[in-house]
């Protein structure tokens, strides 16, 4: 290039119309492009007309940039067989030249016949390329057209499916797990009100009868059987959780929500007598916990509200776990004379529990029935206790069975037939209304820092002030049983 060269670059910057006026191989001048020491050229470009290539956007007239000579993104008028186009961007280049007071070159004989030769060549290769496609697209017209209209149809009837999949799913990712469930399980029973997206369900209730087939829908969605026993348990839960007359189901948001089985709900009777239920997944970060009437260590009832009568795996139970260290509880536990012990280890290493209890070591004394030396420990509580009282007596219960005890619930539907087993991996204190069919053991951890009363103490013969284990039959606790000789010692101590 020379000064004065009128030129179009096309590189990955810039796409312009200009003309050379300087050349220079100062490094500091030209952005290290140019290096006279290396034989290096920079050539500086004033802009006439250009846009940048990264937004678009034009260049100003008078813009300079400094360029490489590169055959192949700078090309100069009338060399190597190029001449400037008719128009540049949409402008007249002779008139946008003429604008920025630059003259182009006078062209050879030679270069002038070889533009036009080539302004002839490129018109008839235009004309043959519109022939054949004019051929091309009257010929196969209607075939391209009625294809195309199979394809947009057939597109839009996918991505109409696509969304319609999309917002459904949204729903469902939206919607309350539980809802979820009675949607799939329930959706045909008017009495269950769900839809997808909510984050409860409501149930209604007649107010002349026990609407059994909605309770067994209920139960089912929880993943429970569907036993008699369940949708008692369930319907008590439900009935003892009404807290309020409510004129319409919509001042149902005003009520508290409680653990009912595996549910959260809040329920209310409304003016007609009827009953109703918000439900939803049961999750102890919702609200209060549904604690109930159980039967203490010793056999007295608590003064808790009244819990269904199978209710041993209430939320109460779940939330004790967050406070229980298994670590303070497994091991090797032994009486004074070192060898009348038991073991205690988990079930499952990592899981808090349940763990097993390992009577092996008690001989004549093993208080397990039928010649069993192993069973399954989980916790002894309704509700969440503190942390304080857990580290000074943390209360256990080993695996029992039992049946509905129906005398309790006067003429109302009862299954007191069916064989139950306590879910020892929840653990809870078991509820009213239960016969026990295999008795559990009461077994409870005290740490070296209680300053709790102990049931049955021994005052003449006390433990020592050590982490120690007291295993009696459940309920029970006779008076003088609990005594130095009778715990068993952490053999960590």
């Amino acid at each position: 290039m020379e000064v004065g060269d009128v030129v179009v670059v096309d590189n990955e910057r810039i796409h312009a119309l200009g003309v050379v006026e300087k050349i220079s191989g100062d490094p500091d001048l030209t952005g290290g492009l140019g290096n006279a020491d290396t034989g290096n050229w920079a050539y500086l470009i004033r802009v006439v007309l250009g846009r940048k290539r990264a937004d678009g956007s034009s260049l100003p007239s008078g813009d300079e940039v400094w360029l490489e000579d590169d055959p192949w993104q700078v090309h100069i008028d009338g060399e190597d067989g190029f001449t400037l186009p008719e128009s540049f961007l949409g402008e007249n280049v002779v008139d946008a030249l003429g604008r920025s007071g630059v003259t182009r070159k006078a062209l050879s004989d030679e270069q002038v016949a070889t533009a036009h030769a080539r302004r002839r060549r490129k018109r008839v290769a235009s004309i043959v390329i519109a022939i054949i496609c004019v051929i091309a697209v009257v010929s196969g017209a209607m075939a391209l057209v009625r294809h195309h209209r199979q394809q947009v149809a057939m597109q839009r009837q996918q991505e109409a499916a696509q969304r319609q999949r999309e917002r459904m799913q949204d729903l469902i990712d939206s919607t309350d797990s539980y809802v979820v469930e009675l949607i799939r399980n329930c959706g045909d029973l008017p009495t269950i009100d769900a839809a997808y997206g909510t984050e409860y369900a409501t149930v209604t209730f007649p107010a002349d009868a026990v609407d059994w087939n909605t309770l067994g829908c209920m139960v089912t969605s929880m993943g429970e059987e569907d036993t008699g026993a369940n949708r008692y348990a369930l319907w008590t839960g439900l009935i003892g959780s009404v807290s309020t007359m409510l004129a319409t189901r919509a001042d149902l948001k005003s009520a508290s929500w409680r653990t009912v089985m595996d549910v959260e709900a809040r329920c209310a009777t409304g003016m007609d007598g009827g009953f109703f239920c918000d439900v939803r997944s049961g999750d102890e970060s919702y609200g209060e916990d549904d604690s109930n009437d159980t039967p203490s260590e010793d056999g007295s009832a608590s003064s808790e509200p009244s819990s269904s009568p199978a209710d041993t795996t209430t939320g109460g139970a779940q939330q004790a776990a967050g406070e229980f260290n298994p670590d303070n509880v497994r091991g090797r536990w032994c009486r004074k004379d070192g060898t009348t012990c038991v073991i205690i280890t988990p079930q499952t290493e990592g899981k808090a529990t349940p763990l097993v209890l390992d009577t092996s070591q008690m001989g004549e004394e093993n208080p397990l029935p039928s010649g069993q030396t192993t069973t399954l420990m989980g916790y002894n509580y309704q509700s969440q206790p503190s942390a304080s009282d857990t580290e000074q007596q943390l209360r256990m219960i080993t695996q029992y069975s039992y049946r509905i005890d129906c005398s309790m619930y006067g003429d109302e539907p009862c299954d007191g037939t069916t064989l139950h087993m306590a879910d020892m991996a929840v653990g809870g204190t078991p509820g009213t209304g239960v016969k026990f069919e295999q008795n559990p053991l009461a077994v409870t951890r005290v740490g070296p820092t209680n300053e709790l009363p102990i049931q049955g103490l021994d005052e003449s013969n006390p433990p020592e002030h050590v982490a120690y284990l007291i295993i009696q039959p459940y309920g029970q606790t006779p008076d003088n049983s609990v005594s130095d000789d009778t715990v068993f010692y952490s053999r960590l101590t």
